[in-house]
């Protein structure tokens, strides 16, 4: 996996998060051709913000998510058909898109939907502010054999280093909570995304969690938890976990109010499913996940009782859609 691939390149993807300006590659850094700005490359991987420069909460945020890289999938159960069913619901409107799309994964951590996009034949680029889990991505790029597919580079959400109207669809997972000010990452978001271009928000909280945040994080609560997941999630939190009051539906339209998107859907998934999360139950027989995953279906179409899932997966559009 080079520094910038061909189809990346070719199509003057990269943008200087300064000034805008056209990046060249120069030795083991990318210079900016307008402000001279330079950008570290280490290991394969540029750095379009140096971790000097964090803020405290971005570096927590950054340290713990490195710290946890190896053990996030295991922990969240990305091999279950519960964690199948919640990224295929908001990918979907993606797979619609022909192959070499090009399509930005934000905050994609370990690289769990930068891997499925990939292997569906897309251009697939990942940025995250934690180095770690870039690393772990990477390495499973490699040995999914879709590393040609995929660029990854360290990044700020807020300040993307791409140009304006550049992918076809982006995307981001159990992330936005994560960010000091979601409407400026939802903004860049629109910014870089084409006109008519979907953009996918997945596995977002629900804010009615959190009111038992104090009582999950407690002495007797995380005893209680340690003896069904013993993992990082029951420790301590990095400080968007620690602040974020969730979402409830209408939240929504105000989140996206100062962006170039629409929202065309806000959807309320994992119910059972989120309980089972919870507690991190993972090896139930197939056929038994099946049969959770559509009573969590049907739950989702309940008047009043859909408006406390788990999570809420959101589809967004950029403007128009633009004919064929």
């Amino acid at each position: 996996m080079g520094y910038i691939p061909a189809w990346l390149e070719s199509r003057n993807g990269l943008a200087c998060p300064n000034c805008g300006g056209k990046l060249r590659l120069d030795r083991h850094q990318l210079r900016c051709e307008g402000c001279g700005r330079e950008f570290e490359v280490r290991d394969g991987i540029p750095y379009f913000v140096s971790l000097n420069d964090l803020d405290s909460f971005e570096r927590e945020e950054s340290e713990f998510h490195s710290l946890i890289a190896e053990e996030a999938d295991s922990a969240h159960g990305y091999n279950t058909l519960r964690s199948e069913y919640l990224h295929h619901n908001f990918l979907e409107p993606i797979f619609a898109l022909p192959e070499c799309s090009i399509i930005l994964d934000v905050a994609c951590g370990s690289g769990v939907d930068t891997i499925k996009l990939a292997r569906k034949g897309y251009y697939v680029i990942g940025i995250d502010i934690a180095p770690g889990m870039l690393r772990t991505a990477r390495r499973k790029a490699v040995e999914a054999g879709i590393s040609e597919n995929v660029f990854l580079a360290v990044a700020r959400a807020s300040n993307l280093p791409f140009p304006d109207n550049y992918f076809s669809a982006s995307t981001i997972c159990a992330a936005l909570h994560h960010m000091q000010d979601p409407r400026q990452v939802l903004g860049e978001i629109g910014r870089t995304t084409c006109e008519g271009g979907i953009v996918s928000i997945g596995s977002e909280p629900n804010a009615w969690i959190y009111a038992f945040r104090g009582i999950k994080h407690s002495t007797i609560g995380r005893k209680i938890l340690r003896r069904v997941r013993d993992d990082y999630t029951v420790g301590d939190q990095p400080p968007g976990d620690r602040t974020t009051p969730g979402w409830k539906r209408k939240d929504w339209q105000t989140l996206f109010a100062d962006s170039e998107l629409d929202v065309l859907s806000v959807s309320p998934i994992w119910y059972l499913n989120g309980g089972l999360s919870a507690l991190g139950i993972k090896t139930l027989p197939r056929g038994v996940e099946r049969a959770i995953c559509d009573l969590d279906r049907f739950l989702s179409h309940i008047p009043y009782l859909k408006e406390y899932s788990f999570k809420w997966n959101v589809i967004a559009r950029k403007g128009k859609e633009v004919a064929d």
